[in-house]
């Protein structure tokens, strides 16, 4: 169901709500303004990005399709193109293209969909965010309000926020006790829609054990050396 909050046609076709493809139009009116500017857009499903392509034929913006689909021998003209082509303004990409990728030729990034895995969204901003960019990188989110995808992305900045005390040279270990235990489950419950299933919400009441006394909550991990927030 996470795909029709980017249109509902992939799903149901016979309606047609792509507010998201409506605003990605809108943003990329302003994001392409600059000649030489090119944009990398990112989305899970191929489908969302064949309804974008058409969008994009339509205002005449030239664009490559990138996916686990396309054949190997083809891949390497296909970037090579977005690289040098002046006319290719806008990279489209499923996750296949997350990983090994050098985009640093654009300097937007927009995710028209989240993973619920943090460390694919890094990859996905990573390609275009890299050693030798020397411009600010631009990162936009597109969340589909009062959908599963606020639950995520309140759900993905807190399993990032727990990842970094792990990763980034923080404590080996991160504890979830007490009120860090709390929001954990009231993120989880968010994201998967249980807040709204009193059935759900009983049975883990009831299956709920006795609470320990509570630990010491991991302190926060020190910044890596020349780290910067994503902009």
């Amino acid at each position: 169901m996470r795909m029709s909050c980017n249109n509902t046609w992939l799903l149901d076709k016979e309606t047609d709500h792509r507010c998201k493809a409506d605003e990605l139009a809108t943003l990329l009116e302003e994001l392409l303004e600059p000649a030489d500017a090119k944009v990398v857009v990112f989305s899970q499903w191929i489908g969302t990005h064949e309804l974008i392509g058409r969008r994009l034929a339509e205002r005449g913006w030239d664009h490559v399709m990138f996916h686990g689909s396309v054949p190997s021998s083809e891949r390497g003209a296909l970037i090579e193109r977005f690289r040098e082509d002046p006319r290719c303004r806008v990279f489209l990409s499923t996750d296949a293209g997350g990983v090994g990728l050098n985009l640093q030729r654009a300097a937007s990034v927009v995710n028209m969909d989240l993973p619920w895995n943090p460390a694919v969204l890094e990859q996905r901003i990573g390609r275009v965010h890299r050693l030798g960019q020397h411009r600010a990188v631009q990162v936009v989110n597109f969340i589909a309000q009062g959908t599963i995808e606020e639950g995520m992305l309140s759900l993905l900045g807190f399993k990032r926020a727990l990842f970094s005390g792990v990763l980034d040279g923080g404590a080996a270990e991160v504890a979830l006790n007490g009120t860090r235990l709390a929001r954990f489950i009231e993120s989880v419950e968010k994201a998967t829609g249980a807040m709204g299933r009193p059935e759900l919400r009983e049975e883990r009441e009831e299956e709920a054990p006795e609470p320990a006394a509570p630990g010491p909550e991991a302190a926060p991990a020190a910044p890596r050396a020349g780290a910067t927030d994503d902009p």
